[in-house]
């Protein structure tokens, strides 16, 4: 259910009420924005008040944070969250897939470090152009491969298999190259157990204990990040006045600077589900194969900047 934003519209003298795009059912079961949230609240007394639009796309809805990106960059709502992967497929806007990039980031501690401390603003700054204030990106954990029907470990288990994942330039590229297919599924789908059809997905560890699917969870191949990008509708955030900006741009800091620890696949209560480690030669076979598609980042205007920029901080020495 969509509610139009309210644009700057007082509740009372100073007080300025902005609506909250939530794709999905409820903003409490995401804990990954909580910070930013209640940094809002907070900061915002007397001069903010968020209400949260939750189920803002449909449960059959199989591109929902599309339906979100479009309602925001319209002003149907003023706030909004998305993954930061359904920017390239629905603005076209490239700046924060070398983020993505397959098999980069070691972990959920190298991601959770990185966002923390790297300059971000030059990645957002891109989605001005499409009616969006990017506002904070949020770490929400490593995305590993989750195979329902066997195992996913090197490219010769992924060839010919169907691959539910979302819809992601780099990560459809990821999944393309291994020899698989990727496809959609909405929240109403996978609600219902194992997709019929589907042998595999790309899930976050959280994601693997609410599933509750049997399957297998490859451990050792973070395939990429889940970042959440928490926005604002341009026109909405400009008709702020200046401290009341202020606000949700410190919220953002102060959350993209302590974001929420991650537990790793080892450290989750997972009866279902059996554990593996592709074997060093698989993984090797996994980066050969995935190479093409840092090739495409690199050929992105900043692509090659930012890939250098996060290999560095990853590799200090």
């Amino acid at each position: 259910m969509r509610a139009r934003g309210c644009r700057g519209r007082a509740a009372r003298p100073g007080l300025t009420t902005l609506v909250v795009a939530n794709a999905y059912g409820r903003v409490e079961d995401l804990p990954e924005l909580a910070s930013f949230f209640s940094n809002v609240e907070r900061l915002g007394a007397g001069r903010l008040r968020l209400v949260f639009v939750n189920g803002w796309a449909s449960r059959a809805d199989r591109d929902e944070e599309r339906t979100v990106l479009e309602d925001l960059a319209r002003g149907i709502a003023d706030l909004g969250w998305v993954g930061a992967r359904a920017i390239g497929t629905v603005l076209g806007i490239r700046s924060l897939e070398p983020l993505l990039a397959p098999l980069l980031f070691p972990s959920e501690e190298a991601v959770r470090r990185f966002m923390a401390a790297a300059p971000l603003g030059p990645l957002l700054e891109p989605l001005r152009a499409a009616g969006i204030e990017g506002l904070a990106l949020l770490p929400g954990g490593m995305r590993r491969p989750f195979g329902i029907t066997g195992p996913l470990l090197g490219p010769d288990t992924w060839e010919g298999k169907v691959i539910r994942t979302h819809a992601s330039l780099t990560g459809e590229a990821s999944v393309r190259a291994l020899g698989a297919m990727p496809v959609l599924r909405a929240a109403r789908e996978l609600a219902a157990g194992p997709p019929p059809g589907v042998d595999g997905m790309d899930l976050h560890p959280r994601a693997v204990v609410e599933r509750h699917y049997p399957g297998w969870l490859t451990c050792n191949v973070p395939l990429w990040p889940r970042l959440l990008l928490v926005a604002a509708n341009q026109e909405s955030f400009r008709r702020l006045s200046s401290a009341q900006q202020a606000v949700l741009t410190e919220a953002a800091r102060r959350a993209t600077a302590s974001p929420l620890p991650l537990p790793s696949p080892i450290q989750l209560d997972l009866p279902a589900v059996r554990r593996l480690d592709a074997s060093p030669h698989d993984r090797t076979l996994l980066h050969e194969a995935l190479k093409p598609v840092h090739d495409q980042i690199r050929s992105a205007s900043t692509g090659e900047k930012t890939l250098a920029y996060i290999d560095r901080f990853l590799n200090p020495d």
